[in-house]
């Protein structure tokens, strides 16, 4: 399912919240750019197409996992080491492509609904690589864990972080107002240069469940990093971080990066 938003009109301001990471000190709170995140609500068009589906078999194998080399994510079983590149290889999960169906025309769902948009300050940006590149150095040497943690490895640190926090803010409604889980869902901008994020109502006109993620936030952020840390899961589970109805498809999600956020801005 490809899934596309278009935003029509604003709603309010946005909302410009400070970030205090623990690796912050006095100096950088002084400075003229803190580490910011910036909350925009709007109203817009969500549009889902369904082209096709794709069969896919998914296995554990060691590959290399520099995006340079020409043997990135190919399987290479027995290999401490990639052939090509050297690199020291790693076990992550593979998927490979069974089938491919195509409709023969799209099924398109079109509708309208409140849309709340998130985004980081380059500020932000740099603590947040900073804790992706900490938490791989820290990884190196535990080959048993570096596959719970591929996702650093495999998408941008930024990538990781908007998607985690939306997702687990969005498991964390529920426990701070009254609204079902289906009644809001989250996409990841696909520009580079403009990282952001977006929820958005599943239903026509919208249910209010966007617009409760912005008025109960002082409450909400301590649900979701609650609901996080007394999850037993190891990187992240359906329970407080996964869902079946992503458009991104539950890529590049790591519980870890949502709570580093998370406690930044608490």
């Amino acid at each position: 399912m490809e899934t596309s938003i278009t935003i029509d009109a604003a709603l309010q301001a946005p909302v410009v919240l400070s970030l205090s990471f623990p690796s912050i000190g006095q100096q950088l709170e002084l400075e003229s750019n803190p580490p910011q995140l910036t909350l925009t609500l709007s109203f817009g068009t969500i549009v889902h197409r369904v082209n096709g589906y794709t069969l896919n078999s998914h296995s554990y194998e060691r590959t290399c996992l520099n995006d340079k080399c020409i043997k990135y994510k190919t399987p290479l079983p027995g290999s401490n080491n990639c052939p090509a590149c050297k690199r020291r290889t790693q076990e992550v999960e593979l998927s490979q492509t069974i089938k491919n169906v195509t409709f023969p025309s799209a099924y398109t769902v079109k509708f309208e609904s409140p849309l709340l948009s998130l985004s980081f300050n380059n500020a932000a940006l740099a603590q947040i690589e900073g804790f992706a590149r900490d938490t791989k150095v820290t990884l190196q040497d535990k080959l048993d864990s570096i596959k719970d943690y591929q996702t650093l490895w495999t998408h941008p640190s930024h990538y990781v972080a908007l998607h985690t926090i939306g997702h687990q803010l969005m498991k964390a409604l529920p426990l701070s107002v009254l609204h079902a889980e289906q009644d809001l869902n989250f996409i990841c901008s696909n520009n580079p240069r403009n990282p952001s994020g977006t929820w958005f109502d599943t239903s026509d006109g919208g249910n209010g469940a966007t617009e409760s993620i912005l008025q109960y936030w002082n409450t909400l952020v301590p649900a979701a990093l609650e609901l996080t840390q007394a999850c037993d899961c190891q990187t992240g589970c359906p329970k407080c971080l996964s869902d079946f109805r992503c458009p991104d498809r539950n890529e590049g999600l790591l519980k870890q990066m949502g709570q580093f956020i998370l406690k930044g801005l608490i």
